[in-house]
């Protein structure tokens, strides 16, 4: 190989057997995002059979999804996404869901990780500036809270705040990797995550290993501890703390339907800088993929891995009643006449 030549991109997966049929029996797909890969995959069911879509997108983070928009964060932008099933039937007769580029807001740099809706629309965390902020068209972020430990907002990821569950309408909880207020603080700290209130500054759960993904479902906080590989949930209050599961890598990523919970793993990274993983003291091999959770017998359901080059999944969202989505790159020429206009007034 040439310096020019570019490495293909190795797509290979590994399933359990009873995947295709679970996720036909749901009828649902999986949005995940891998920032390594610089890759946004939809797993979807093919009658017996699962199929990825890799789509490329520029260090993809977290996502929010609904019926008819699909929203995520990426390395400086916001990208927005909506429904044109037209054009779906154009690129595979088994597409039922087909998401096409609507616009996009250039963020800059802040290293955006979880977004979601909220009823003064997007939120999301921006981990460099340390801060939850919301969008508008005149700024590239409106700050609307900081950690009580935090002064001023510079772009330093001082705790690493990442982490970000909704309850009615409004952020509730986070998670961060540590309390500290130096510039890239986490990287020196070893089990000083925090699980954290939105609404008082109060920890609910501290000296956590590299905490991600915090959920509001059913009256349970989840969220992942992903040092561990692990899952746990609890009251609001931190009370009747109980480990789900504790799985082969480092969770990040949870969404739920019913009493199934979905989580993605990644493999840990063992860069300069990073704190030590926990983890692989108790696995030889770490996977990347996702794992599904009965949370009734706190059992396993199914299971998917990637065994090419996907090693980093940071969000995984639930596509509901759409077995075999398409999202259309930015580029496609099929664009310049895909049209969405309201009748002339």
């Amino acid at each position: 190989m040439t310096d020019t030549e570019i490495e293909p991109f190795d797509p290979s997966i590994l399933h359990s057997d009873n995947l295709p049929a679970l996720l036909q029996e749901l009828n649902i797909s999986l949005a995940l995002t891998a920032f390594q890969a610089n890759r946004i995959m939809l797993v979807r069911s093919d009658s017996s059979d699962i199929d990825v879509l890799f789509q490329e997108i520029p260090r993809p983070m977290g996502m929010a999804v609904t019926q008819d928009r699909l929203v995520l964060g990426s390395w400086a932008q916001v990208l927005d996404y909506r429904r044109h099933d037209e054009l779906g039937a154009q690129i595979d007769e088994r597409v039922d869901a087909c998401f096409v580029p609507r616009g996009s807001l250039v963020t800059g740099r802040i290293n955006i990780h979880d977004i979601a809706w909220g009823d003064e629309g997007l939120w999301l965390v921006n981990s460099a500036f340390s801060c939850l902020a919301t969008l508008s068209p005149d700024y590239n972020f409106v700050p609307r809270w900081k950690p009580h430990f935090i002064g001023d907002l510079k772009p330093d990821d001082n705790c690493h705040l990442n982490g970000m569950a909704m309850r009615d309408g409004q952020p509730a909880f986070v998670t961060t990797f540590c309390r500290d207020d130096k510039p890239s603080a986490w990287r020196a700290f070893e089990g000083d995550g925090t699980l954290m209130s939105v609404a008082d500054n109060r920890v609910i759960v501290d000296q956590l290993h590299l905490p991600h993904s915090p959920r509001w479902i059913d009256g349970w906080l989840y969220y992942c501890e992903s040092g561990h590989g692990r899952v746990w949930r609890c009251r609001e209050d931190g009370t009747e703390r109980t480990l789900v599961a504790e799985l082969p890598g480092y969770t990040r990523g949870l969404d739920h339907l019913g009493s199934l919970l979905f989580v993605g793993l990644s493999l840990p990274r063992t860069s300069r800088g990073a704190p030590p993983i926990p983890l692989l003291d108790r696995i030889d091999k770490a996977t990347s993929g996702f794992w599904v959770i009965d949370l009734e017998k706190l059992s396993e359901v199914a299971w998917l891995t990637f065994s090419g080059d996907v090693q980093q999944i940071y969000d995984l969202v639930i596509l509901h009643d759409m077995t075999f989505p398409h999202i259309v790159e930015w580029s496609n020429e099929k664009l310049e006449h895909c049209y969405r206009y309201p009748p002339l007034v």
